[in-house]
């Protein structure tokens, strides 16, 4: 235990961060804090032929939620803690690679599936949800999917109060794929 503990010591002295799974989750209140932005890169990977036998393109995994992350998906946790402000929350997803695919999901704390997108197309997707259809105060959960990767940089953002709706990403655009929810 006391080894661990000089580990710990060492790295942080020397100025590397910590794996983000070991950092306490961002707030987002709508006043201070009204985007969060994390980047990341699915490597290369395709998951068709998994997909056709497990229903899901995730290594081996039977749902999104049990993703290996980051091998097979961006896990990204936050706390949605509205700081009187009321609004759309939006999470977005985007890529360049036209060919490949990412697919965008959205969890709270329990692990249920809150939103989702898994469009086929484009460089990107989004989802819009109801700032009132979430709870102030919980944690929830935001998986990318790196269904089909070729080597993409991924960026992903939630933000509130949205400044554009989901709706307004057209099915193949250069923006991406809007999913309604």
């Amino acid at each position: 235990m006391r080894r661990r503990l000089y580990a710990v010591v060492a790295v942080a002295a020397l100025g590397f961060a910590l794996p983000s799974h070991a950092e306490a989750p961002k707030v987002l209140d709508g006043k201070k804090v009204t985007k969060l932005e994390v980047k990341s890169n699915g490597g290369n990977q395709q998951h068709d032929v998994e997909s056709a036998a497990t229903g899901f393109g995730l290594l081996g995994s039977s749902s999104p939620y049990k993703c290996v992350a980051p091998t097979a998906c961006l896990r990204y946790d936050f706390v949605f803690k509205p700081d009187g402000i009321t609004g759309n929350v939006v999470f977005r997803t985007a890529w360049v690679n036209r060919q490949s695919d990412m697919d965008l999901y959205v969890y709270d704390k329990a692990g249920k599936e809150v939103a989702h997108c898994g469009a086929g197309v484009g460089v990107g997707e989004a989802v819009s949800i109801a700032g009132d259809k979430l709870v102030s105060g919980d944690k929830y959960t935001v998986i990318v999917n790196y269904y089909r990767s070729f080597g993409d940089d991924v960026t992903t953002t939630v933000e509130f109060p949205a400044t554009l709706a989901a709706s307004s990403y057209a099915a193949g655009s250069l923006v991406g794929q809007g999913c309604a929810q």
